[in-house]
């Protein structure tokens, strides 16, 4: 699949284009994704980025269903056709089928009943602001019903030091990045983030401009800069008393309240790559959990 824009502009009185093309091709047999963004210009080619995603097929299955499931398309009487009838729709095996099912099973959204019966939990389905899946603030807050924006980005070298080497597993003082946003839920400031990214674990540093809607969250960051993209995220969550940094970034006073989130990346070899710090204000935008039990 590939999408071509173009911009036809003159200069000098020479008639030239401006194209950016972007090519997605998916890979079924390796199971491998690759993204190919390029700029043509006068001057001729220029490759801006080539990433190669490795997604294995039963996660493309288990969001293919997730997302047929959300426009009710694969619900019959609340409940998930049979494993067989569900690897001929997606046309791959029963294997794969219960592999993508479990992920759906284990995110709290369908439930194993009466042996074989696979029902859909509906309630589960329908909360929009999970803090518990791996989705950015944008998305978060254009989920609980508001427009997003971003107020600020900044991008600065820092040295890594104090509680963030402990929590990173550093011995000593590390070079490092620190990625600062203010993200606003229908032009008021509702999170402040700031993301600690060692300077090693970055192939190439984004430029300021490159730090638009697309970029900013820490997963896609990650799979467009980093060496190790991030593969999951521990999180722990908290009260604040707004200090002076929080007041001033988000414009509040000390009695707005505030959620506190930490958060640490790890990448699929389970090294930490990234440490996070936000800042929610709680009023506009209320995170969800889903906690599932298992018997």
């Amino acid at each position: 699949m590939g999408l071509e824009f173009r911009n036809q502009e003159s200069g000098n009185g020479n008639l030239f284009f401006n194209v950016i093309s972007f090519n997605l091709i998916w890979l079924t047999s390796c199971k491998t994704s690759y993204i190919i963004i390029t700029n043509y210009n006068k001057d001729g080619i220029i490759l801006k980025r080539f990433i190669k995603k490795q997604t294995p097929l039963y996660i493309n299955v288990r969001n293919a269903i997730l997302e047929a499931l959300k426009s009710g398309e694969l619900v019959q009487d609340g409940r998930l056709p049979s494993e067989d009838t569900l690897a001929s729709t997606f046309s791959v095996s029963r294997p794969t089928i219960r592999s993508a099912l479990q992920l759906l099973e284990n995110d709290g959204l369908i439930s194993k009943r009466h042996g074989s019966e696979t029902v859909v939990n509906s309630i589960c389905l329908n909360l929009r602001m999970r803090i518990d899946e791996a989705q950015g603030y944008w998305q978060l807050i254009e989920n609980s019903g508001h427009k997003p924006g971003l107020l600020s980005v900044s991008l600065e070298p820092v040295q890594l030091k104090g509680s963030i080497l402990k929590r990173m597993d550093l011995s000593e003082e590390t070079p490092g990045y620190l990625l600062k946003k203010i993200y606003t839920a229908d032009g008021s400031p509702v999170i402040f983030n700031k993301e600690y990214i060692p300077e090693n674990q970055w192939y190439r540093i984004p430029k300021h401009e490159e730090l638009g809607q697309d970029s900013v969250n820490i997963f896609d960051l990650s799979d467009l800069y980093f060496k190790q993209p991030i593969s999951y995220s521990a999180l722990e969550i908290s009260s604040i008393v707004p200090t002076a940094e929080v007041e001033e970034a988000m414009n509040f006073s000390s009695d707005t309240s505030f959620v506190y989130l930490e958060e640490l990346h790890y990448s699929a070899e389970n090294e930490p790559v990234a440490f996070s710090k936000s800042v929610i204000r709680d009023s506009l935008i209320r995170v969800q959990v889903v906690r599932r039990r298992f018997t």
